[in-house]
């Protein structure tokens, strides 16, 4: 009887035996793919880190030349700015000058137009006071006074 307690015991420990073999099989399989991921892993880590570098130094690159474009667009907007500032200025000195052109020249015109109406009665006046019969003398008294 004790024997096949003993008998059961060695089969059982055979049995567990077996079974830790086996365990420790698939622990090793296990541990295999774990090191395997682990390096995939470790790998696909590299790969991003130099893809995220790349990637990061072509920003930069891209970041720079627009912000020197953008100076650049910024500086010609400030020119153009002041281009217009400086065209807005002599048009409104241009307007000025000619709105007192313009009114000059009106004056100028309204002492045109007096003049002729002052020298038509001054003419009429002087044909009233000469008062000449004779044509040819008439004509000769008015070249006398062109002539003056």
């Amino acid at each position: 009887e004790h024997e096949l307690e003993l008998r059961k015991a060695h089969d059982e420990c055979s049995k567990a035996h077996d079974e830790c073999s086996e365990l420790t099989t698939q622990l090793a399989a296990a541990e295999a793919d774990l090191l395997s991921a682990e390096a995939t892993l470790s790998a696909l880590e590299e790969d991003m880190e130099m893809k995220a570098g790349e990637r990061i130094e072509e920003l930069q690159r891209e970041l720079a030349r627009l912000l020197s474009e953008s100076s650049s667009n910024l500086t010609e907007v400030k020119s153009c700015r002041k281009a217009q500032q400086s065209a807005i200025e002599r048009a409104a000195e241009a307007q000025s000058e000619y709105e007192s052109l313009a009114k000059e020249h009106a004056d100028i015109l309204k002492e045109r137009d007096e003049a002729r109406h002052e020298s038509d009665e001054l003419r009429a006046f002087n044909a009233a006071l000469v008062g000449h019969q004779n044509h040819k003398q008439k004509i000769q008294y008015t070249m006398k006074m062109k002539l003056e």
